[in-house]
């Protein structure tokens, strides 16, 4: 119910956005339009343009035009444009696109890699209850929204994870198509490392490669120097508040909402990416439950990085249903799990008010399951996929 509650926001979005274009207003634009924009950059320009700021927005102002043909290039002077911080590989993910009718493009997408990530959670936690309660989530929502990648993150993440322990070649393939977005494999390699998952790296960094060399023959060794070039721009785009500090729930925005200067803010910053990979050796090298070591990567991830959006807060979902396999024993773990759910709601408008919880909120599930891990996995009743030691418990 909940689910089509979205999608008929979804709708009204999208509605109210064509609505704005025929009025002579500038319509609401999301991430999406630039994904779409590739193609016809690709068809226009080098590939490398690709990262040249003027040459992307002239693209995505084209893209925009498609989308609504009706537009003034005064309305289009005045939409918010974005930048393209992704590597050469994500640009033969979605350069297809670009060659489908706007609509049908930004619906495909979303309709796919959403239930690309619906199978890693059913994967998860097997059953009606698992993708019933994803549907459901406000991440979900705003995921869709955006037209963004969080649901192909999290996909990625989940069936690599799960499949570990039962087909470490095949779950390292998932995780090295991560590289699409980099920054989510930041600990990743220190996970498989500590937990011996040697046939899984080798399959990974093998994924990787092949990605890397396929976009060297496609395009050339011209973007990946332009995006080397331009590996700093992510965090010029932070440090700015180009990407409003509310919407990013991780701890540097946070900081600076408070009023700390960038350099305190890199600083604990860098303490906290310390104190997740601190985090994630200790669970990984441990014995126990696997559901759980993927739960603390998830979260120690999302603390661990200074860029991230409320989109991406789909992977902060993983944890959820790993816990639910497990069974939820305390009142912390239920009343943080919840506040993690409605995180991609509750952070953004919390943080409009000078209070930008979603560090603390990621932090405090991470260390309430770090807890469970060093109880030994006690309160699950059923083994799930994966285990290198004792567990079970209820679902939800």
């Amino acid at each position: 119910m909940i689910g089509a509650g979205y999608l008929a926001l979804l709708i009204v979005f999208h509605l109210v956005a064509a609505g704005q274009a025929t009025d002579g207003l500038a319509p609401m634009v999301t991430d999406f339009n630039t994904f779409y924009a590739v193609a016809p950059l690709l068809d226009r320009h080098p590939p490398a343009a690709a990262y040249d700021p003027v040459t992307m927005q002239a693209a995505e102002r084209a893209a925009l035009r498609r989308a609504y043909p009706q537009l003034s290039d005064r309305q289009a002077a005045s939409v918010p444009l974005f930048t393209w911080l992704y590597p050469p590989t994500t640009l033969m993910l979605l350069a297809p696109l670009g060659r489908l009718p706007y609509w049908l493009a930004y619906g495909l997408w979303d309709c796919v890699t959403l239930l690309f990530w619906l199978s890693a959670v059913r994967r998860i936690l097997p059953g009606r209850a698992g993708w019933s309660v994803a549907v459901a989530l406000p991440a979900t929502f705003l995921n869709g929204m955006f037209g963004q990648m969080g649901f192909l993150t999290a996909g990625l993440l989940g069936w690599g994870l799960t499949l570990l322990a039962e087909r470490p070649v095949l779950a390292g393939t998932a995780l090295g198509l991560l590289t699409i977005k980099p920054h989510f494999g930041l600990l990743l390699p220190l996970a498989l490392i500590c937990g011996g998952h040697w046939r899984a790296i080798a399959a990974a960094a093998t994924t990787a490669l092949a990605l890397g060399i396929a976009s060297l023959l496609l395009f050339g060794p011209a973007p990946w120097a332009a995006f080397l070039a331009h590996a700093g721009q992510g965090g010029a785009l932070m440090e700015s508040g180009a990407v409003p500090w509310v919407l990013m729930p991780t701890l540097f925005p946070a900081l600076r909402l408070l009023g700390l200067s960038p350099p305190l803010a890199y600083a604990a910053q860098a303490a906290a990416a310390l104190a997740a990979a601190v985090a994630v050796g200790w669970a990984w090298r441990r014995r126990g439950p696997a559901d759980l070591k993927a739960a603390v990567l998830c979260l120690a991830t999302l603390l661990a990085l200074p860029f991230a959006h409320a989109y991406d807060l789909v992977v902060a979902t993983l944890p959820l249903f790993w816990l639910a396999g497990q069974g939820f024993r305390t009142r912390a773990e239920v009343t943080l799990a919840v506040l993690t759910a409605l995180l991609p709601f509750l952070g953004p408008g919390l943080a409009k008010l000078g209070l930008p919880v979603s560090p603390l909120v990621i932090g405090g599930f991470l260390a309430v399951v770090l807890l469970r891990i060093h109880r030994g996995g006690r309160g699950c009743a059923r083994p799930a996929r994966g285990y290198d030691g004792p567990t079970a418990g209820p679902a939800w």
